[in-house]
């Protein structure tokens, strides 16, 4: 009998259920269940983060469904590729930083609050955001800072004329219904079908777009003629 005991004891087994270790699927589900609670966690303790995972997986998604809508035969995953890196180190970042600027400006969750928000938004943030896209993008596509700054030029008041009737209404929502460390994600959603425009807008040349504005600023003037050679005629 003594022999026994000491042969039991002599066995490596581990007398703690819970460290023990097993390559079947019980033992990955822990380790997957484990590793989310613990990337839980870090978002929780770093909410930036979560704004730059969705950013990096939202503006790719964005500019390959504008490539395909374009009816590109070849996908430009380096474009996208671009997006992703954009939208997660700089996007994701400056955002954050403003809704938590919004934030200490004005705590309430009133109508009134989210109005004041939102509209100070479209001339500070938005602004400053759509120069930096179209800036920045451009510069990663290996132009110099002349071009750059033409194509900001170019493409930046279309562009903003429909942001100013898109965004305030999203954004109210978002300061007056979503919690504050959800804001980003929820604006990274909404970006998705913004990001398609965007993608749309800086595809498109930009001496199109010059010609179009100089027709324009032409026809405006002709009018403008008009209307100053209409008393003198009647006179």
């Amino acid at each position: 009998m003594h022999y026994f005991i000491t042969f039991i004891r002599k066995l490596p087994i581990k007398r703690n259920l819970t460290t023990f270790s097993s390559s079947g699927p019980i033992n990955g589900k822990i380790n997957i269940r484990l590793y989310l609670q613990k990337f839980n966690q870090f978002t929780q303790k770093y909410p930036i983060t979560r704004g730059m995972i969705t950013y990096s997986i939202i503006w790719p998604i964005s500019n390959l469904c504008q490539q395909t809508l374009a009816g590109r035969k070849q996908l430009d995953f380096a474009e996208a590729f671009r997006f992703s890196l954009y939208g997660s180190c700089f996007v994701a970042p400056t955002l954050y930083a403003w809704l938590r600027v919004a934030a200490n400006m004005w705590p309430e969750l009133t109508l009134k609050a989210s109005l004041a928000k939102a509209l100070v938004e479209q001339i500070s943030y938005t602004p400053f955001a759509m120069i930096c896209f179209f800036f920045i993008m451009s510069l990663l596509e290996g132009r110099n800072v002349r071009q750059a700054s033409h194509e900001v030029y170019v493409k930046f008041i279309p562009t903003y004329q429909v942001g100013a009737c898109v965004w305030p209404v999203l954004q109210m929502i978002n300061y007056t219904l979503v919690a504050e460390r959800n804001r980003v994600v929820y604006v990274g959603i909404c970006s998705l079908l913004w990001t398609c425009f965007l993608a749309y807008m800086k595809q498109l040349e930009a001496e199109k777009l010059a010609r179009e504005m100089r027709l324009k600023k032409k026809l405006a003037a002709e009018k403008r003629r008009a209307s100053q050679s209409l008393p003198l005629a009647i006179q």
